[in-house]
């Protein structure tokens, strides 16, 4: 167990050194809170040092000002304290760091996800067989992979519970796809935190989310819920119910999602006089690029968001931690499909057109 207590001093320290990095490169350290820009600086002969601002230890990412690929990216976590970097341009995903201890324990917590997610490859590359036994096998070495997983993320959150690294990654499961923890792990997590994280912005979404009724599915009745429109005037999912209806999460900065509505918009503008009412739910943060894809995919119908990102309310309501993600109700506010993307040609032609 670490701690991750606040520092005396007014900046902290990044010292450098990136072996096959050509001179004059520039690099640029991100703000994850809000993915800008923190500073860009040059390496000079495979070296740098900067100073930067974190009295509370906060994640950032290291990357080329040109970068390509994702091992391009590196992810690290400073204070207010003199932090060393060793890595190589070919790969920064696996630079090294010392000296930061909100580092120390995230580098805990990347251990813990890499060694599941190894495991659980050699597991999938091995269900390429059609023998039953072998696939019960691997079933059984799954269950007992993801019961340890999942034990070994309790330990780590508990143990570090009062960091900043730690309250971090509790707040990402609350939007991750496939999470390992459950609504009741997570209230667990909150009864332990400190008051400093339980009040903040990510505490109350935390408190808000382990509160939700049970995620609705195939047969039950929607939730209803009201969101603003890009013009400010709340929309409710009740007083948009059609003889059919779509809800569709999605979000500016999802392709397959933008990929989508053309044939969306065609099945709307063909449907829609005879009852169907699409309702979009954007995982959107900036207002801007919500109503900039809206102008630009021509959308004709409801839109409304909360600018939560995954964490809006809807999606929480719904348990959407994928997008894009259709679900389809009938007239009474009956959920049909709760996974309707793949169907929606067909599926709306057998409904209008019988």
């Amino acid at each position: 167990m670490f701690s991750c207590s606040q520092k005396s001093s007014t900046y902290g320290t990044l010292t450098g050194t990136i072996k096959n990095i050509k001179n004059d490169t520039i690099l640029c350290l991100i703000d994850n809170d809000n993915d800008s820009i923190v500073q860009k600086f040059l390496v000079k002969n495979g070296h740098f040092k900067i100073k930067f601002s974190a009295p509370v230890p906060k994640l950032f990412t290291l990357r080329p000002e040109n970068y390509k690929y994702e091992k391009d990216f590196f992810d690290l976590w400073l204070d207010n304290s003199p932090t060393k970097l060793y890595g190589n341009i070919y790969n920064m995903a696996d630079s090294r760091i010392e000296g930061s201890v909100p580092n120390k324990i995230y580098d805990i917590y990347k251990s813990i996800e890499y060694n599941y997610r190894h495991e659980l490859t050699k597991i999938n590359l091995k269900k390429h067989t059609n023998d039953k036994h072998i696939l019960d096998s691997l079933d059984s070495e799954l269950k007992i992979l993801q019961s340890d997983y999942k034990d070994k993320l309790m330990k780590f959150f508990t143990g570090n519970i009062s960091t900043e690294v730690a309250f971090n990654y509790i707040f990402f499961e609350t939007a991750r796809y496939k999470s390992a923890l459950n609504r009741i792990d997570l209230k667990h997590l909150y009864d332990l935190l400190p008051d400093k994280f339980r009040n903040s912005k990510n505490g109350i979404i935390i408190k808000t989310y382990i509160s939700l009724p049970a995620v609705p599915k195939n047969g039950d009745m929607y939730i209803d819920f009201s969101q603003p429109n890009p013009e400010g005037e709340l929309n409710s999912i009740s007083s948009n119910l059609g003889k059919y209806t779509i809800l569709e999460f999605w979000g500016s900065f999802c392709g397959s999602c933008r990929a989508e509505h053309p044939a969306l918009r065609q099945q709307y503008r063909k449907y829609h006089k005879k009852g169907l009412n699409i309702i979009g739910i954007s995982g959107d943060v900036k207002i801007s690029d919500w109503v900039d894809a809206i102008r630009k995919d021509s959308i004709p119908w409801i839109n409304i968001s909360d600018l939560g990102g995954y964490n809006n309310y809807g999606f929480m309501l719904y348990g959407v931690k994928a997008i894009p993600c259709l679900i389809l109700l009938d007239k009474n506010g009956i959920i049909l499909d709760d996974n309707f993307g793949s169907k929606i040609d067909g599926e709306l032609k057998k409904f209008f057109e019988k």
